[in-house]
C-alpha cells in the first residue's frame, strides 16, 4: 500500500511518517512540504487545487492521512475565511483527489467540534462548535462522512517531544527550564494525547480499515493546570513556576469548549490498544529531553 501523509513535519504527521516506514502492510510513505522544499518530500498546498492534483499523482496513494490545518485558535477567529479555505475547502479537494485515485482518507479533528458544557464526549454526540476553528473542522469532518469509506480520528491536546514545537508541554519545558513564569488555564478540561501512541492507533485503525469517526486520546481527563503540574513534576521543573488562571482572564480571541474531551470506549473496544496516560508520555519525553541535553 501506498500512503500519503499530508502535513508531514507537524507533530503527528511526522510521527505517522516514522512509524509507516518500518509498518509491514505499507509499501510506500510519501510525506508533504507547503512552502520550503524538503528532500524526500513533495509539495502540496491546501489552497492550491494544481498543487494536490500534482501530489496525488506523483504518490499513487492508496491511503491519505490529512494531518494539515490551520489550527491556530485565536488567528482562525481574526481570519474566518482562510480558516474556511484551508480547514475546509482544502480537506474537500483532498477528498475528491481521494476519490478519483480511489483512495481512503484518513482525516484528523478535534473536540473543539463540541461546546464543553457536558464533555467528555462520545462520538455519536452533536456538535456545537463555539469558535471559527470548532466550525471549520466540523465543517471538514461533514464533507468527509460523506464517502463512506473515509475516517475521522478526532484527539485533543496531542503533545511529543519536538523542539520546533509550540505544543503546549514544549512551552511549558521552555517556560519552566528558563524559570519563566507561566499562566495556565484551570478549568479547560480535556484528555492529552501522546503524539507517537496517537499515530500508532490511527495505523491500527487503518490496516482494520475502519471507517466514521473515533475518538483516540489519552486516558486521562485533566485541566491544563493539572495536566502542567503531573508534566513538571515528572520533568523535575519548578512547579511553583505554574499559576492557575480563568480562561476567561486570559483575553483570548476565541471561545474554547471547557468541559471537553473525549471518551475512547469505541476504539478500546475494537482494538484492545493501550492509550498512553500522561505519566507514561511524559517519562518518555523526559528521556528524549536529557538526551538532547546531554548531547
Amino acid at each position: 500500500m501506498n500512503v500519503l501523509v499530508i502535513g508531514s513535519s507537524g507533530q503527528v504527521g511526522s510521527a505517522l511518517f516514522k512509524q509507516s516506514k518500518s509498518t509491514p502492510w505499507i509499501k510506500n510513505v510519501f510525506g508533504t512540504y507547503k512552502a520550503h522544499l524538503r528532500p524526500g518530500l513533495v509539495h502540496l498546498d491546501l489552497q492550491d487545487p494544481r498543487s494536490i492534483h500534482d501530489a496525488f499523482e506523483k504518490t499513487q496513494p492508496q491511503a491519505v492521512i490529512h494531518c494539515s490545518a490551520l489550527t491556530a485558535v485565536d488567528y482562525c477567529e481574526d481570519h474566518p475565511e482562510e480558516a474556511h479555505r484551508i480547514n475546509v475547502l482544502g480537506t474537500e479537494q483532498v477528498l475528491k483527489a481521494c476519490q478519483k485515485h480511489g483512495a481512503r482518507l484518513i482525516t484528523l479533528s478535534t473536540d473543539y467540534v463540541f461546546d464543553g458544557k457536558n464533555g467528555p464526549y462520545g462520538e455519536e454526540d452533536p456538535c456545537r462548535p463555539l469558535s471559527v476553528y470548532g466550525r471549520s473542522k466540523w465543517e471538514a469532518e461533514q464533507r468527509v462522512l460523506t464517502d463512506v469509506g473515509s475516517l475521522v480520528i478526532r484527539s485533543t491536546v496531542i503533545y511529543s517531544y519536538d523542539l520546533s514545537s509550540l505544543n503546549f508541554l514544549m512551552q511549558l519545558i521552555k517556560n519552566l527550564s528558563e524559570k519563566r513564569p507561566m499562566q495556565v488555564p484551570n478549568d479547560q478540561v480535556s484528555n492529552p494525547t501522546y503524539a507517537p501512541n496517537l499515530a500508532e492507533v490511527i495505523l491500527r485503525l487503518i490496516n482494520k480499515r475502519a471507517c466514521g469517526i473515533y475518538h483516540v486520546v489519552g486516558p486521562d481527563w485533566l485541566n491544563r493546570y493539572e495536566f502542567a503540574l503531573q508534566a513538571a513534576e515528572v520533568l523535575g521543573l519548578d512547579k511553583s513556576l505554574i499559576t492557575p488562571q480563568k480562561t476567561s482572564e486570559l483575553n483570548q480571541r476565541a471561545l474554547r469548549p471547557l468541559e471537553a474531551g473525549l471518551k475512547t470506549d469505541k476504539v478500546r473496544a475494537e482494538l484492545g490498544c493501550h492509550l498512553i496516560s500522561v505519566k507514561e508520555g511524559v517519562s518518555l519525553i523526559r528521556e528524549a529531553w536529557e538526551r538532547e541535553t546531554s548531547i
